[in-house]
């Protein structure tokens, strides 16, 4: 066996470095200090820089709170979410007891569907009557939550504050040596809402009707467009829904709250920031093959009469059993970024080819053309290749011409044996990329952010 040629084949760039990568190996090389309200840093693929993630938590406070005609129906919205809760509790119980005593699954989104779609089919055959009845009065129960959460409770000012420059900065003083940036935020959402009932049957209510903040969930429009929310925080007036509303007024004294701290605010809703943000993902591939070892496959299958056949030829570039002369592995840093099924059979069919016109050259002394179609008599090859034009892979087509230039090579040349005793040799190439990720994030919102 002859000593080991490695060719290194990439798609690298100087500014494939420069942004945050998912896995460099900076743990062992670079140790820095985290402040207190510090979630973490992605590295640059040098390890130069560190990418800041923003802090663990924020801050946010509602002010000059003003409540609507509207906070009337409080105890009408606090009776619905009662009969909701009963309802949802009594319908869960039944199913999974019947569940136990037949042995049959009852429950999830059939049971329970979302309040966008509460009216979804089900499988007469899958659920007795008695939770047919209960679950027609779950439904009900979510139409009489609709019509209500969405009316207008109070206005606020809403001022929330991340402090991600804040926290760049805090990385930079305790750690004067390194380079910190703050991470690139994409997308982002703040979202308030309430939660009635819990696990399958948990029903989100969202607390603001309008907002002039970019990003705000709006009540009913949970898909809406995101949007980037500042690094240090904004303020602005937002309009509550009464689900938003309710909890913070007092039905005995008819009296608004002038002032929710994030405290009191999170006693009865979920408040948090949910951003996105994207890290370097690389991929990369490392082929070997062997030309020597190629070449008596080649010579066996010709031979056979086997390899000059549309049926032989797409099975050495599909047979995974290639370890005599070709091998393929393959990295990847995210499981988003993969190479697909017939990936390896592509590389595997350009090193056919690559091999087979290097071969003509070594042999001949010069590339080997197909030979021309006004040839007489087409034998088994050339119709072969005819054939396989018809197929729409990639790897069909290349196969075509592997088949071309191995009737010009095997049909001509006389030095096979020598060839294969001086290419006995493996020759490695690798192949890198890099491609950019998404990925999720979430800042709570605290009384003092952390």
């Amino acid at each position: 066996m002859k000593t080991l040629i490695v060719l290194l084949v990439s798609m690298l760039s100087v500014s494939a470095f420069a942004v945050p990568a998912l896995s460099p190996t900076c743990a062992g090389k670079v140790k820095i200090k985290a402040p207190k309200n510090g979630s973490g840093v992605y590295f640059d693929r040098d390890c130069t820089i560190a990418y800041v993630l923003p802090p663990v938590a924020g801050s946010i406070a509602l002010e000059a709170v003003a409540g609507s005609m509207m906070l009337g129906e409080c105890r009408t919205l606090d009776n619905f979410m009662k009969v909701f809760q009963v309802r949802s509790d009594r319908l869960l119980k039944l199913a999974k007891n019947q569940s136990k005593s037949s042995g049959k699954k009852n429950g999830g989104s059939v049971l329970f569907p979302a309040p966008s779609e509460p009216s979804n089919p089900v499988d007469d055959t899958e659920i007795s009557e008695e939770i047919k009845k209960l679950r027609a009065e779950y439904i009900e129960a979510i139409e009489d939550l609709k019509e209500i959460w969405v009316i207008p409770g109070a206005t606020a000012q809403f001022t929330y504050t991340v402090g991600h420059e804040t926290l760049v900065e805090e990385y930079r003083k305790l750690n004067p040596q390194m380079t910190f940036k703050a991470i690139p935020i994409r997308e982002a959402k703040i979202k308030l809402a309430r939660t009635v009932g819990a696990g399958e049957s948990k029903l989100v209510l969202p607390m603001v009707l309008e907002s002039a903040l970019p990003g705000v969930v709006l009540a009913g429009d949970d898909n809406q467009d995101n949007g980037v929310v500042g690094g240090e925080g904004q303020s602005s007036q937002v309009t509550f829904s009464l689900a938003g509303a309710c909890p913070f007024y007092n039905s005995s004294t008819e009296q608004m709250a002038s002032k929710i701290s994030a405290k009191q605010l999170s006693a009865h809703a979920v408040a948090n920031l949910t951003y996105m943000y994207e890290l370097q993902s690389l991929k990369k591939y490392t082929a070997k093959y062997n030309l020597g070892a190629f070449v008596r496959r080649v010579q066996s299958s010709e031979s056979k009469g086997g390899f000059f056949s549309t049926k032989t030829i797409n099975k050495l570039i599909v047979d995974e059993k290639t370890t005599d002369w070709f091998e393929i592995t393959t990295y990847t840093e995210d499981g988003r970024d993969v190479y697909d099924a017939g990936f390896a059979q592509m590389i595997k069919a350009q090193m056919i080819d690559r091999a087979l016109k290097n071969i003509s050259v070594l042999i001949n002394g010069d590339p080997v053309e197909a030979p021309a179609m006004t040839q007489p008599p087409a034998n088994g090859a050339s119709a072969a290749s005819k054939e396989l034009r018809k197929c729409p892979h990639l790897y069909c087509q290349v196969g075509a011409g592997v088949l071309d230039v191995a009737n010009a090579i095997f049909g001509k040349s006389k030095s096979v044996a020598e060839y294969i005793h001086n290419h006995d040799t493996w020759v490695t190439e690798t192949e890198s990329s890099y491609n950019m990720f998404p990925f999720l994030g979430t800042v709570p919102f605290t009384q003092n952010g952390g």
